[in-house]
């Protein structure tokens, strides 16, 4: 992504440094990354920037991409955040469908009352956010 976008796209990691040896499963972000780039920043002429903030308290762990994108529309996010909560499990698995995909991941690993959240608005970018059990 960074060589397609070249400048027009930024990112940071903010992780505090006590948790930045922390395994997650497989393919966990990348699709939350991929999707904040290429729905968020690429269709801006001037790209922006994507922020993957990580931290952990009470043993969970707390992780939030962030872009600062093109955003979504009410009624956009109102259908997202109906499917992340209904999904049947075999659409999720179903290719190109990656948030719903790391959604019953996450709910299969680590328990229902796990999962993304997702908030967004035009013009002001995207968040998806995550909280899991975290042993240190």
């Amino acid at each position: 992504m960074q060589h397609r976008l070249g400048k027009r796209l930024s990112w940071r990691i903010e992780a505090q440094p006590t948790i930045q040896h922390v395994r997650l499963p497989k393919l966990l972000l990348q699709p939350l990354v991929e999707n904040a780039i290429q729905h968020g920043l690429e269709p801006q002429l001037d790209g922006g920037m994507v922020t993957i903030h990580v931290s952990a308290e009470h043993h969970l762990l707390h992780i939030r991409i962030t872009d600062n994108g093109c955003g979504m529309e009410a009624e956009a996010l109102h259908k997202l955040q109906k499917r992340l909560q209904a999904e049947p499990v075999m659409k999720a698995l179903s290719p190109g469908l990656g948030l719903l995909n790391v959604q019953y991941r996450i709910k299969l690993y680590y328990g229902e009352q796990y999962g993304l959240q997702v908030q967004s608005a035009p013009q002001q970018g995207t968040t998806v956010s995550l909280t899991i059990p975290f042993g240190g």
